[in-house]
This record gives structure tokens, sequence and C-alpha cells, in this order.
């Protein structure tokens, strides 16, 4: 059994004048016709919310105990997992496959590396001024540094918003990092080719004080989310197609960073921007399809961001909304294909949620649970792995890879299969 928002058809508008007001759905109707998530979406009973079902947490192939740094998210890319050391130690590079610490890149700093083609880019800390970006081989760890690129970096904890095939899209400010504040600068977006090793385009973003700009390539657009804004650029000239008001234009502080409060995600022609509410835009024109309001929640809903970045698999996104819950949503349908609420702490919006192996799994700030499975097709908890020692703060990391979930985690990666 599904149910269904009830949605109006948006009238044309100009993306550029508000077409977040264009699309709707009535008031306090898509959390009610949600359900309670008291019962499973086929039909019959289910289990509590959150309860272990009758499957338990498979055992780990291996475990990894390393000096893992506690700021920034680790990132899976040809079979190495690399994770920010603990502060001048840079970045580790651990195997996907064996568990075992393959390279060390002490020359380099940052909360989180990009996968950009075969390599990982990142903000080159440790180089001669703050204006070059540093590239690693995820091989064996050879890493080498960009020409000065001509912009700073000072005030870009995470500058490499995206990447393709080869190229890194990066954001930094004009003029010596001595002076001044983020945002009485000059403020560019950069295309840089790390294989030809220079710097395809150059376009001048409005100025801003975000500190990282959460992007996503795909269709030869770059969707890039800024403080009040969403925009599509060209990818092969920077020249910007479209952009999107937001209605709040406040950031969040995240990982050490102030970032916009919302979140893109791409699926085939659809944008889905998630942060205060829910929104599908139109990948080539900007124009809104549909969108969910904070207002048609349960009231206490807060100033911060209500919806989750989500994952999509097969046309439905799986995202968390208030922190408590975990919805499954048809894009094509607007189908509510379950609900189901959490009785361990998730991470508050704009936290990712994960999709593996036939598994949703929602971002996880519990102490004593380190990773909780929802089937993907039921809705049910599947499986919940737990922690012990309940001395962990922060959030989990999750990173899902070919039948393998890998949960960092303090100062431990564990492997969990998933076939």
């Amino acid at each position: 059994r599904t149910v269904r928002a009830v949605v109006r058809a948006p009238p044309t508008t100009n993306p550029d004048r508000g077409a977040l007001a264009a699309a709707g759905v009535a008031g306090g109707v898509w959390w009610a016709a949600a359900g309670s998530g008291d019962r499973d979406p086929r039909g019959g009973s289910r289990p509590a919310p959150g309860a272990t079902g009758p499957d338990t947490a498979p055992q780990p192939l291996w475990e990894y105990r390393g000096p893992i740094g506690d700021l920034g998210r680790p990132l899976l890319h040809r079979d190495v997992i690399a994770v920010q050391a603990d502060p001048g130690e840079g970045v580790l590079g651990v195997d996907a496959r064996r568990g075992t610490l393959r390279w060390t890149a002490p020359a380099v700093a940052g909360y989180t590396p990009v996968a950009c083609g075969g390599l990982l880019v990142m903000k080159a800390s440790y180089a001669d001024g703050d204006d070059r970006l540093a590239m690693i081989d995820p091989a064996d760890g050879r890493t080498w540094y960009s020409d000065p690129l001509g912009i700073t970096f000072r005030f870009m904890d995470l500058p490499v918003c995206a990447a393709d095939g080869r190229t890194a899209y990066v954001v930094g400010h004009s003029g010596p990092h001595r002076d001044g504040m983020p945002d009485t600068r000059r403020r560019f977006l950069l295309a840089y080719d790390t294989a030809a090793r220079r710097v395809r385009w150059r376009r001048e973003l409005a100025r801003g004080e975000a500190q990282a700009l959460p992007g996503r390539v795909a269709a030869g657009r770059l969707v890039l989310v800024d403080a009040g804004s969403v925009a599509a650029y060209d990818t092969a000239d920077g020249r910007r197609r479209w952009t999107v008001k937001l209605p709040d234009d406040g950031l969040i502080g995240e990982g050490g960073s102030q970032v916009p409060a919302w979140r893109a995600a791409v699926a085939r022609d659809t944008v889905l921007v998630c942060g205060r509410g829910l929104t599908a835009l139109d990948l080539r024109t900007g124009r809104a399809r549909w969108r969910i309001d904070p207002d048609q929640l349960p009231s206490g809903t807060g100033e911060g961001p209500v919806f989750g970045a989500p994952a999509v698999a097969d046309g439905v996104a799986y995202l968390t909304v208030l922190g408590t819950h975990v919805f499954a949503i048809d894009l094509a349908s607007h189908h509510v294909r379950w609900r189901w609420a959490a009785d361990t702490d998730l991470a508050l919006p704009p936290a990712p949620t994960t999709v593996a192996g036939g598994l949703v799994f929602p971002p996880s700030s519990d102490s004593r649970a380190a990773a909780v499975a929802v089937n993907l097709r039921t809705g049910r908890t599947r499986w919940t792995l737990r922690d012990s020692s309940g001395s962990f703060l922060g959030t989990t990391g999750l990173l899902a890879g070919r039948d393998r979930l890998y949960v960092v985690r303090g100062k431990s990666i564990r492997a969990l299969p998933l076939a």
C-alpha cells in the first residue's frame, strides 16, 4: 500500500523570480498522508519503530583502528577509504578490501577530500601560500600541488564543491589572506582540469560568508547551493543557466564550518533541494515541479533544516525528516512509500542518508547505535549495529561500496558485509 501527497501543479514562472512559490502540497496533508508508521506498507503489523528485526547485524569482516581525526567526512574511492588523521598527521588511506593502512599523506590537510576521476582533490593546506589544490593518488598516496590559482582558500574550509571525471570545481576569494573578511571580497568559481593541470574557466559569484558550497555535477550541469539560492552552471564554460531563490538564507555550523542550510541531490533530470523545505526542480530549466513546506509538518520544527540530504535509488528518495523519521518518496508519482520512526538518535538535517545492498541507513549520532539498517522495500528495521561502550560523541560516517558498508566511528573503521 502506498500513500499519496496532494500536489498542486506549478504555473509557468521565471525561475529567477521565486520558482519555489510555484508549487506546493496542501497544508498538513502530506505529513498526515504519510501515515503513522505503525503498519507495514504492504499491510499487516510491523515492529515497533526502530526495533531490531529478525536479523542481527552482520559481523565485521575487519576493523581498522588508528589515529583518525574528529573532523571531516571520510571518502571511499578506488577501494581506498580516505580519512582525515589527527591534527598535523595529514590524510590516511585505508585499504577497503583488507582493512590495512595503505598509505599516509602527511603533506596535506583537509576535512573532506573529493573524488575527481582517479584522484582525491582537496585544499593544499601545507603548501606555500593558500591558493593551491592538492591531488592524491589513492593507489599509493603520492601527492602533488597545483600551480597558484590566483585566489585564496583562506576563508574556505572546503573549497572543492564538486567534481566530475577530470575537473574539480572550486570556490575561493580575491586578494591576500591577511586582510578583510570573506563577505568583503570578490568570490570566484573555478573549473580546474586535473589532467591538464590548468584552470578551464573562471566565474564571479555573489559575495558571501559560507565556508563551503555543496555541489553536484550531472548532465553537463554543476548545481551549486549557496546561502539563499541554488544555481546551475554549464560545466563546459561556467555560464549560469538558472538561479532559484531559497526561502532561508542563513548558515549553519557543520564540521566546524559555516555552510548553507540546504543540500541538493540530482536524480536523472530532477534536482532535489532539501533544507527547511523539500523542492523538486527541473535540472535543465530550474522550474519547480513540486514542493513540501515546513508548515505542512507538525508544529515545533524549529528554525533549522527539516529535511536531510537524500539518497536516491531507482527513482525513490530516502531522507530524514525532523531528525526523527526516514521517508521513502517516489519522485515520479510523489507517493510516500513508507515512513520509518527512529528509536535511536539520528543526526540532525542536513546529515545525509545512505543506501546500499537493498538497505537504507539513516545518519546516526547515537552513542550506543553505530548503524541502523532499514529494509529499502518495506521500511522495516532490519538490524541495528550496537556499540557497548557508549563513549562515542558525534556523527558516524557511513560509506557504501559494492557489497559492503563501512562504518567510520571514533578511531575505528569497520567493514560490514551486505551480500
